[in-house]
């Protein structure tokens, strides 16, 4: 089936609109000929950016043939499908293994209001058609469900085709951590100033 990667779209959106409100702002203070100003806003620009990178656009879910990749803002975890045991909807997109339960924060399940917009015909082409009851946290709508159907398509495809692994690691993700640091760091700084 290949690797796939899941992240939600929206998310460049906000970054972007936080990008460029800074952007006005710093060169709203060259125009005044204020370019120590200019400078501080354009400092803070990229510390918030970087943090809000970190968590609202930097987590992601890998599927591959043989695992799922969960990236979350401060660590990295790999999940054999064969370690896979459930996959649940409830706040988020969560892997159950047999010790642990690993959310997903590209993929929460939606709010109350969004899940009345959710028709039966939604779930047509998911696998999901045949269940009685489905949650609007598996709808092919919310972010929740698309990573849910994509999870049993891959772990279908990797145990029919014999590529299933077993193994788990979770490790962290330092460039993440780094980002944060640095980013505070520098919002701090100016701060004090």
């Amino acid at each position: 089936m290949g690797d796939y990667l899941y992240r939600t779209r929206s998310n460049w959106f906000y970054f972007i609109a936080v990008l460029t409100i800074g952007l006005i702002v710093a060169v709203s203070y060259l125009a005044v000929n204020r370019p120590f100003d200019a400078l501080i806003s354009a400092m803070n620009t990229a510390a918030i950016a970087a943090i809000f990178w970190v968590f609202v656009v930097g987590p992601k879910i890998i599927y591959t043939d043989n695992h799922i990749e969960i990236h979350n803002p401060f660590n990295i975890v790999v999940i054999g499908w064969l370690k896979a045991e459930d996959f649940v909807t409830k706040y988020s997109f969560t892997v159950i293994t047999g010790s642990k339960k690993i959310s997903a924060w590209a993929a929460p399940a939606p709010g109350a209001i969004s899940s009345r917009r959710i028709q039966r015909t939604d779930y047509r082409g998911t696998a999901l058609e045949s269940r009685l009851v489905v949650s609007s946290s598996e709808s092919s709508k919310a972010e929740s469900g698309v990573a849910f159907i994509l999870a049993l398509k891959h772990k279908e495809a990797a145990l029919t085709n014999g590529t299933a692994s077993e193994s788990m690691e979770t490790r962290p993700n330092w460039l993440s951590i780094a980002l944060v640091v640095g980013g505070t760091l520098a919002l701090l700084s100016n701060f004090i100033q």
